[in-house]
C-alpha cells in the first residue's frame, strides 16, 4: 500500500506568473466595488471618495509593504505562521494560524448567502430550493480546488476579467453621462460628521482586507517572490476598481441617499447606471457580476483559507489529518473538505453573524505583523538578505509610518466596530490561547520532530517561555478590555442601550450596559491571570526559548517548501 501523500515538503507545486497571483489577489480581496453602495448612502458620497482614496495610502499600501518585505525575506507556505514562527515562536504561529481559521472558515459561508441571494433575483425558490443551489455550488467549488491551486487561479483570471470589464463599463458609461457633482454633499449631515467618518472608516477597511492572504500559498508557487512583485500591482488596480465606478456612478444617476447593495425596486446602485443610460437588460449584467464576484472571493478564500491549519498540522500544533494531501495536486484535502462542511453549516446563519466572526481576527494579524517586521530586521540583516529581497522604501522613517499606520487603522476600526464586534473580537483572541494550551501538549508541537531547536518544557508541556508570552497577550487584552470599557461607552453611551436592544432583542448582546460591565469584569481578571502566569513562568521557565533563526539555506529550503520538514 503506498504511503499518503502529506506535510509541506510534499505540497504541489507550480509555476504562476504575476498574472495569475493578481487575479487570485483581485478575488480574494475586491471582486467587484460591490459594498461600495452602502457607504456611499451611509456616509455620504463626498466622504466615500476621499475614504476609498486616502485608505489605499494609509491602510492598504502600508500593509502591502510590510506583506512584501517580510514574504520577500521568509517566503514559505502558510505565510504569516511561518514568519510568526521565525520571529516570536510556535505560541505566536499558532495564533496567527487560529486567526486565520476562524476568519476564513466563518466568512466562507457568507459568499454562498451572497450569491444565492442574487440569483434569486432570476429564480423564486423556496429555502429547500435554496440549500440545494447553495450546497451544489459547495460541491463545484470543492472539486475546483481539490483539483490545484492552478485550476483556481485559471478560474480566478476569468472572474477578474469578467468582473473589470464590467466595472469598466459602468465607469465610461457613467463619466460620458455626468449629470451631478459626486462629492456633493460631503457627509451624510443625518448621521452627522462623526458617525459618518466612522462608518466609512469601517467599511473601508473591510474593502482593502487580505493582503496577507495569497502569502498562506507561497509553498505551492514555485518562484514565490512573484508574490510581492504581484501584490504590489493588484494594491492600485483594486484602489481604482473601488474608486472609478463609484465616482462615475454618483456623478450619472445622483440620489446618492438611495444608494444600496439591494438591487431591486427603486434601489440605486451600480446597476442604475446602465439601466438608464443603455437599457434595462444591463440590470441582469450587473446582478450576474454580483453573482460572479461573491463566487470568485469564495473560490479564493477556500484556497487560501484551508492552508492555516494544513501548517499547523504540519508544525505539530493541529490534528494530524490536515497534513493529507491530494495525491495528483498535492492540495490540503482535509482542508479544503473541513471547509466545505463548516460552509454548508455556516450558510444556514444569519449574513450579519457570520461578518461579526470574520473582521476582528484580521485586525490581530495586522498589528502582529507591524512588529514581525521590526524582529525581523533584527533577526535577518539586509547583509544576509538575498539581494531581490523587498524592502519597505523610505529607511526607518518609512518603515515606521508604514507599520504605525496599519497599527493605528487596525486599533481604530476594532474599538470603532461596535460594543459587540468588540466583545466578539475579545473572546476570539482568548479562545485562541486557550486552544493553544489544548493543543501543544496534545499534539507536541514542532519539538516532536525537533525538541533540540525548539525545547519542550516538561513541567507544563509548552515550549520554554510560553507562559511568559501567554502572560503578555493576556495583559494586553486586560487593557483592551478596560480600555473598551471606557471608550465604547463615550462614543455609545447616548444611542448605545436603544440601539442594541432593537438590533438583538435579548440577550447578552443587546444589553449595552451589560456588554461594558462584562468588559470590566474581564479586564479585572484577566490582569489578575497575567501577573499570576508570571510569577509561575519565573518559578518553573528555566529560560525563555527563542525561535529557530533561518539560514540563508533553510530559507532557499522553505522557498521550495522543504524547510517545514527541517525545522
Amino acid at each position: 500500500m503506498a504511503e499518503r501523500r502529506k506535510g509541506v515538503k510534499n505540497v504541489g507545486k507550480k509555476n504562476y506568473g504575476v498574472i495569475s497571483i493578481v487575479g487570485l489577489l483581485f478575488c480574494s480581496i475586491a471582486a467587484g466595488a460591490f459594498g461600495v453602495e452602502e457607504m456611499v448612502s451611509t456616509c455620504g458620497p463626498g466622504l466615500t471618495m476621499i475614504t476609498i482614496f486616502v485608505m489605499v495610502f494609509i491602510w492598504a499600501i502600508p500593509w502591502c509593504f510590510c506583506v512584501t518585505e517580510v514574504g520577500s525575506v521568509l517566503p514559505a507556505e502558510g505565510g504569516d505562521l511561518f514568519w510568526a514562527k521565525h520571529t516570536y515562536g510556535e505560541f505566536y504561529s499558532f495564533q496567527e494560524g487560529i486567526w486565520y481559521a476562524i476568519s476564513y472558515y466563518a466568512s466562507s459561508g457568507t459568499y454562498i448567502v451572497l450569491a444565492t441571494n442574487y440569483l434569486g433575483y432570476f429564480f423564486d425558490w423556496n429555502n429547500a430550493e435554496a440549500f440545494i443551489v447553495k450546497l451544489c455550488i459547495v460541491i463545484v467549488f470543492t472539486i475546483i480546488n481539490l483539483m490545484g491551486l492552478k485550476e483556481v487561479s485559471v478560474l480566478s483570471i476569468v472572474f477578474s476579467i469578467f468582473i473589470l470589464l464590467v466595472f469598466a463599463f459602468i465607469t465610461v458609461v457613467g463619466f460620458g453621462n455626468w449629470n451631478y457633482n459626486p462629492i456633493e454633499p460631503i457627509f451624510n449631515a443625518d448621521e452627522g460628521i462623526t458617525s459618518s467618518i466612522g462608518q466609512a472608516l469601517a467599511i473601508s477597511v473591510w474593502l482593502y482586507c487580505g493582503w496577507s492572504m495569497i502569502n498562506q500559498v507561497s509553498g505551492e508557487v514555485r518562484d514565490p517572490m512573484v508574490i510581492p512583485r504581484s501584490i504590489l500591482i493588484a494594491c492600485p488596480l483594486i484602489g481604482m476598481s473601488y474608486l472609478l465606478p463609484t465616482l462615475a456612478g454618483v456623478a450619472s444617476v445622483g440620489h446618492w441617499d438611495l444608494w444600496t447593495t439591494d438591487l431591486s425596486g427603486d434601489s440605486v446602485g451600480y446597476a442604475t447606471v446602465l439601466t438608464q443610460n443603455v437599457g434595462g437588460w444591463c440590470g441582469v449584467l450587473v446582478v450576474l457580476t454580483a453573482v460572479v464576484g461573491n463566487l470568485a472571493i469564495f473560490n479564493t478564500n477556500m484556497a487560501c483559507g484551508t492552508r492555516s491549519l494544513f501548517v499547523m498540522a504540519d508544525d505539530h500544533l493541529a490534528p494530524p489529518c490536515f497534513t493529507w494531501l491530494t495525491k495528483k495536486s498535492g492540495v490540503p484535502s482535509v482542508g479544503i473538505l473541513s471547509m466545505s462542511l463548516v460552509t454548508v453549516l455556516l450558510m444556514q446563519m444569519e449574513f450579519t453573524t457570520l461578518i461579526l466572526i470574520q473582521v476582528i481576527p484580521t485586525f490581530a494579524t495586522v498589528i502582529l505583523l507591524a512588529f514581525m517586521v521590526f524582529k525581523d530586521r533584527k533577526l535577518y540583516p539586509e547583509e544576509i538578505r538575498k539581494p531581490e529581497a523587498y524592502k519597505i522604501p523610505g529607511g526607518k522613517f518609512g518603515t515606521y509610518l508604514c507599520t504605525i499606520t496599519i497599527s493605528v487603522v487596525a486599533v481604530a476600526a476594532f474599538f470603532m466596530n461596535g460594543t459587540d464586534y468588540f466583545l466578539y473580537g475579545v473572546f476570539l483572541i482568548l479562545a485562541g490561547i486557550v486552544l493553544y494550551v489544548i493543543c501543544k501538549p496534545l499534539f507536541g508541537g514542532c519539538s516532536v520532530e525537533h525538541p533540540d531547536k525548539w525545547p519542550r518544557n516538561p513541567k507544563t508541556k509548552l515550549a520554554y517561555g510560553d507562559l511568559f508570552r501567554i502572560g503578555i497577550l493576556v495583559e494586553i487584552m486586560a487593557a483592551v478590555c478596560l480600555a473598551g470599557r471606557v471608550f465604547l461607552n463615550l462614543i455609545e453611551g447616548s444611542w448605545g442601550p436603544e440601539y442594541y436592544l432593537e438590533e438583538y432583542g435579548s440577550g447578552l448582546l443587546s444589553d449595552f450596559y451589560g456588554m461594558l460591565n462584562l468588559l470590566l469584569i474581564m479586564g479585572i481578571v484577566l490582569a489578575i491571570i497575567g501577573i499570576v502566569l508570571f510569577l509561575v513562568g519565573k518559578k518553573v521557565d528555566k529560560f525563555i526559548s527563542q525561535p529557530v533563526i533561518l539560514s540563508e539555506e533553510d530559507r532557499l529550503e522553505a522557498m521550495s517548501g522543504s524547510a517545514g520538514e527541517a525545522l
